[in-house]
């Protein structure tokens, strides 16, 4: 799947990454209710209960389905993947099934019936990680189950309660907090949405207006390079009565300096001054021309989430104080189709980069799913792969 089909899921966690980390706690808060709430209604129960077995299995489905929660809403493993979400409801469907069955002619009425509460919470805590559709679709299966088992088990409620309201009883905890998610979820991501498209118009604006600004701080470039360079060189040359090889040597490496220079900054690209702009707010000048190498200006052809997040990991990598400027580095290389991006930054802690850099990872795994993030013992190297 390439990157950009991922991006157009509308999740909370695509669009805002690094503003979905402050779900985590309700997360893991979420994680830990769905198995203690079967737990200890289970064990409430368990004098009563006619088949244990079917308890114990419930709540260790439960415990499988809360820590794989918590293991893939990690930012180090982001995305939270549409395999993932209906694997984690499955598992609580599964504990839903065998608390039921737990119960088999003891339990008269739905009271009991804790696994409908636990598989809800498990829907409702994957919230902040999947679209508004793919909540509904889950939350529609889940539904879905839970009608057919309560069908399935209305012959033994001496009850005077038609089976459609049964229905709408058992199913009421997964409709409920199903239904607040999607809503959550839609207004969060419009939310985002307006608030992007209002910068990136704001971005545009700010372009064209430092348009010109940019066009003098270019040609004052070349006039400094032309002072300290060529101008005492033809001075030099003026004074003397005769031009020897060394003159001409002289002339030739000042040629093809400047030379170099022309060219790469013709062919400096969105990832070189991107570089540059990071380094210049730390307080570091960086010269983007030796220290990012994007010959083909690949990534120039990242999308808007692609660049916000790498442009937030350089500007925190040159913040983070341990950093030496001049072992910086970042090669880009490919083709159309395929791209590899290699960011290396020379460090003398590179186990405190590594956790000062962790929650912007977080962003840039959303929306390079391949990244990869390696430390020895005096650089950091990230390296994410990703499709056009």
């Amino acid at each position: 799947m390439s990157t950009r089909s991922g991006l157009r899921e509308r999740s909370l966690q695509q669009l805002d990454p690094l503003g979905t980390l402050g779900a985590l706690p309700l997360t893991h808060i979420a994680a830990i209710a769905a198995p203690v709430i079967g737990l200890l209604l289970g064990l409430a129960r368990w004098e009563q209960t006619e088949r244990p077995v079917f308890t114990v299995l419930a709540i260790l489905c439960l415990i499988v389905a809360s820590a794989l929660l918590v293991y893939a809403t990690s930012p180090m493993r982001a995305p939270f993947t549409g395999r993932i979400h209906w694997t984690v409801a499955g598992l609580g469907a599964l504990a839903a099934l065998f608390g039921s069955l737990a119960q088999t002619a003891t339990d008269m009425t739905l009271r009991d019936q804790w696994g409908m509460i636990t598989l809800g919470i498990l829907l409702v805590a994957a919230t902040p990680y999947r679209s508004a559709r793919s909540l509904a679709m889950v939350g529609l299966a889940a539904g879905g189950f839970l009608v057919v088992l309560i069908a399935a088990e209305s012959a033994r409620f001496n009850l005077p309660i038609p089976l459609a309201v049964l229905i709408i009883i058992g199913i009421l905890p997964v409709v409920a907090l199903t239904s607040a998610g999607i809503e959550f979820a839609n207004a969060a991501v419009t939310a985002r949405e307006r608030w992007q498209a209002h910068a990136a118009s704001a971005s545009l604006e700010l372009a064209s207006l430092l348009k010109p600004a940019f066009a003098r701080s270019v040609q004052q470039d070349r006039v400094t390079v032309l002072n300290q360079e060529v101008v005492p060189f033809f001075s030099d040359l003026l004074s003397s009565e005769q031009v020897t090889d060394a003159d001409l040597e002289h002339a030739r490496s000042i040629s093809e300096a400047f030379r170099a220079i022309m060219i790469a900054d013709v062919n400096s690209g969105w990832l070189a001054d991107a570089a540059e702009e990071s380094a210049h707010k730390a307080g570091y000048e960086l010269h983007a021309v030796t220290a990012v190498r994007d010959d083909a200006r690949l990534a120039d052809l990242l999308t808007y989430e692609q660049r916000v997040s790498v442009r937030a990991l350089l500007v925190a990598l040159f913040a983070e104080s341990s950093l030496t400027p001049a072992g910086f580095s970042a090669v880009v290389t490919g083709d159309m189709k395929s791209t590899d991006m290699v960011i290396t930054a020379q460090t003398k802690k590179p186990r405190a980069m590594h956790a000062h850099l962790r929650p912007y990872f977080a962003a840039v795994r959303v929306v390079f799913p391949h990244m990869r993030v390696a430390t020895n013992k005096t650089h950091l190297t990230l390296r994410f792969s990703y499709e056009q």
